[in-house]
């Protein structure tokens, strides 16, 4: 799980209880202790955060958006499809800042919200289960 650290995240904007206030906020991976689900994200303002899998939001895989934009060609407002494609094109970068900015992207419509966004405990889970890439938001 240690693979984890440096990846940015952004804490579940519907979380009910953050001591820090951070919902909805993007972060840094600092620290992961698996055994007990802890989470530690550092702010750009220099706060740390103490979280579970389940309320930090990571990027989906790169094939998953690439299979989420072609599914949506059909049915997607034209504006949330291009989002998506930026979303995309942003994580391919695969630098920090790019991934952060895609996150904030992400946020911004439920249709969005969907496409491109996975709570971390489902990626853990998927990329335990399907050996898929060893870090969220960054391609092979």
């Amino acid at each position: 799980m240690h693979e984890l650290i440096d990846t940015p995240v952004m804490v579940h904007p519907e979380l009910t209880f953050d001591p820090v206030i951070k919902q909805g906020q993007n972060g840094i991976i600092t620290n992961v202790i698996h055994e007990n689900d802890e989470i530690y994200v550092k702010f750009e303002d220099g706060l740390f955060g103490l979280y579970g899998a389940d309320a930090l939001l990571v990027l989906r895989p790169p094939a998953d958006l690439i299979t989420n934009l072609r599914q949506g060609i059909e049915t997607m407002p034209r504006a949330d499809l291009l989002e998506l494609l930026n979303i995309y094109l942003l994580q391919q970068s695969g630098r920090n800042e790019d991934i952060t900015e895609a996150l904030n992207l992400a946020a911004f419509s439920e249709v969005l919200w969907s496409k491109a966004l996975m709570p971390l405990n489902e990626w853990i889970d998927r990329g335990l289960n399907l050996g898929q890439e060893s870090k969220p938001g960054y391609s092979r």
